[in-house]
This record gives structure tokens, C-alpha cells and sequence, in this order.
């Protein structure tokens, strides 16, 4: 039971329906739920560029849906949800093993590799906004893992040099900041690396990616209303350019630098860019269209990938049969009504 007026609750929580999710409430006060555990398992898959899947990696899981393919694409960090947390868990690609790589009670999402392919940089934290650090990880656990700087999406410039994160502003909005990762390993919480702002636009600006060359800078803004993809001179900040035409997220670049891809709800679509002498940016192109699945999730985010250096492969996250959004529907009627006679 709960007061508006007061705005509090005036008793204890009491079952409705078990394995309810999502629930509704009509004005009649009739409910409206689907049913079902609530776990999402999802299945590591390889397509290519007609979207048909060439190779599957590991056993379906509840990952929370981020991915991070290896310099040298033989593996993936994957974030495998542990209860109420989420872990980074390594696949190696030819082998097929699977070994786990963090070891506390944060949930960890966003990944990226150092080109040695020896570190990565992981965002975690409990869950909150504003509440996500940036830490750097040894693959082999040569180091303790060190936080570097707090934001969320990190990315690396092309000879990592450079960490370019998003990060939340005291207006909540989200903007994309850069500092030296040799100076960002060497801070700490009395003395914190340099930040310099490479986007401060209105509203969310996230998921950064520098081009192979160093030259570019794509990523998300939603500056419109609506997620879409741009791209600005590196570190110049200067020549905007919005890539997507409507609607994109998580823009990753091939290895020459040629080509973005990004998702647009289901779809994959493909961009060509070219870079010299000025910045010419084709138009969107859709290659492929997920077979299955919701088109987004959490905070209206499209669902990650990983591509590939050629840009022939795609890695993705398929969600399996049984979690698929086919979930039964139910009516409860009078249920209020129903607890309340039982002086509930």
C-alpha cells in the first residue's frame, strides 16, 4: 500500500503473481503482466555481412550485453551477470575456454583493449549514474587493477596514448573528456590526471571511437531528442558531421579507417568515409537485419557488437528462444480489491 499524498508506503510488500514482470495498471485498476523468470540468456555469435551466422562461441549465458573482441580477434571479454553483479569473463575464439577476469561485486560493461593486448580498461561500479569508474585491468592478472578516472564507454586513441571516456556532468548530462593514460596510471585521488573535453554539446554525448589515423572522432549524441551518430576532427573538435541518418548507436570503424557501422534499432548500417583531402560521408547503407530479439535495451541503447578489422565479420550478442520476448500475457482483475478484503 502506498500514500500519495504523504508519498510513502503504509505496509508491508505482498505477493501478486509469481514470476511477474513488467507490470501495467489500468484506470479500472486491472493488472497487466507478462510472465516469466526475467533472466535474458544470450548466445556469442560470428555473421557476416548478409547478417548469417558463421560460428557460435561458448554456451548461452545472462550477460549483461557488451562485448570486446582482442587487438588480434582471437578473443572476447564478455560482462556475465553473478548474481546481483556483473563479471568480465574472457572466451578465447580457437580454443573455446572460458576464463573469468574480475573477482568482486561491481558490475562491469564497457571494454577496451590496449593495443599489446596485454591490459584493457573496464567500466564498473554498482549501478548508479555517476557511480562508474574507469579501471585498468592486466589480462593475466600481472597487476592489481588500478581506477583511472570516472566516466563510463572508454575508448583509445589509435597507439593508446590517449583515454577518451564519457563522463556525467553535475546537469546530468554526459560528456566526452580525454586524459593521458600514462598520467591517468600515474594519479591519484589528491592529484588527478588532466581533462581535457573533446564534445560538451547539450544532452548525452557518448561511445566514443577515434578513427585508425587518429584524424576523427565518432560517436553518439543526443543532442536532437534521438541517438545519432557524428563525427568531428581529432583533437581539433572542429568539422561536426552527423553520419546517421535516423537514428544510430555504438559507431565502431574498420581498420583502414574507410568505413562506420553502427546499429539503428536492428538494423547494421554501414557508412563510407573518407578523409582526405576534406571529410566526405556517404550515405547510410543497411546491410543486415538481426533475426531476433529486442531492438534495444537498458536506457534505450541499441544492442553492442564488435567488428571486425576488414569488416567482414560481425560479433553480436543473439538473445536464445527462450528469451526472445514470446513471454504469456496475464490479466488480473480486482486484485486490489482482493487484498484489501484480506485487511492487507
Amino acid at each position: 500500500p502506498y500514500d500519495p499524498a504523504g508519498q510513502e508506503v503504509l505496509g508491508d510488500p505482498f505477493l501478486v503473481m509469481g514470476e511477474g514482470l513488467w507490470p501495467s495498471v489500468s484506470r479500472d485498476g486491472t493488472l497487466l503482466c507478462a510472465t516469466g523468470s526475467g533472466v535474458q540468456d544470450w548466445q556469442l555469435v560470428k555473421v557476416d555481412r548478409t547478417g548469417t551466422e558463421v560460428a557460435r562461441f561458448g554456451e548461452p549465458q545472462e550477460f549483461f550485453p557488451f562485448l570486446s573482441l582482442g587487438p588480434e580477434e582471437r578473443r572476447v571479454i564478455l560482462s556475465v551477470s553473478d548474481d546481483s553483479a556483473s563479471q568480465l569473463w574472457m572466451i578465447d575464439l580457437d580454443r573455446g575456454t572460458q576464463s573469468r577476469l574480475t573477482f568482486d561485486d561491481k558490475t562491469y560493461s564497457n571494454v577496451a583493449w590496449l593495443p599489446d593486448g596485454r591490459d584493457f580498461l573496464a567500466t564498473g561500479g554498482d549501478g548508479g549514474p555517476g557511480t562508474y569508474d574507469i579501471s585498468l585491468f592486466s589480462v593475466e592478472g600481472r597487476t592489481e587493477p588500478r581506477v583511472l578516472v570516472q566516466g563510463l564507454f572508454p575508448d583509445l586513441s589509435p597507439g593508446g596514448e590517449h583515454l577518451l571516456y564519457s563522463h556525467f556532468t553535475p546537469e546530468r548530462a554526459l560528456e566526452i573528456s580525454r586524459v593521458d593514460l600514462a598520467e591517468a596510471k600515474q594519479a591519484t585521488a589528491e592529484e588527478p590526471p588532466a581533462v581535457t573535453p573533446v564534445v560538451a554539446d547539450p544532452d548525452w554525448q557518448y561511445a566514443p571511437r577515434v578513427s585508425p589515423d587518429g584524424r576523427w572522432v565518432a560517436y553518439v549524441s543526443r543532442e536532437t531528442g534521438r541517438d545519432e551518430v557524428y563525427l568531428r576532427r581529432y583533437p581539433e573538435g572542429d568539422q561536426k558531421r552527423q553520419v546517421s541518418a535516423d537514428g544510430g548507436g555504438w559507431p565502431h570503424w574498420t581498420g583502414r579507417g574507410d568505413r562506420l557501422y553502427y546499429m539503428n534499432g536492428l538494423d547494421m548500417v554501414e557508412v563510407e568515409i573518407i578523409g582526405e583531402p576534406s571529410l566526405l560521408v556517404g550515405s547510410p547503407r543497411v546491410l543486415f537485419t538481426r533475426p531476433r530479439g529486442a531492438d534495444t535495451f537498458s536506457v534505450g541503447w541499441p544492442l553492442y557488437f564488435q567488428v571486425t578489422g576488414d569488416g567482414e565479420h560481425f560479433f553480436m550478442l543473439y538473445e536464445t528462444d527462450e528469451a526472445d520476448g514470446n513471454r504469456p500475457l496475464t490479466f488480473v482483475q480486482n486484485w486490489a480489491a482482493e487484498f484489501a478484503e484480506e485487511g492487507r
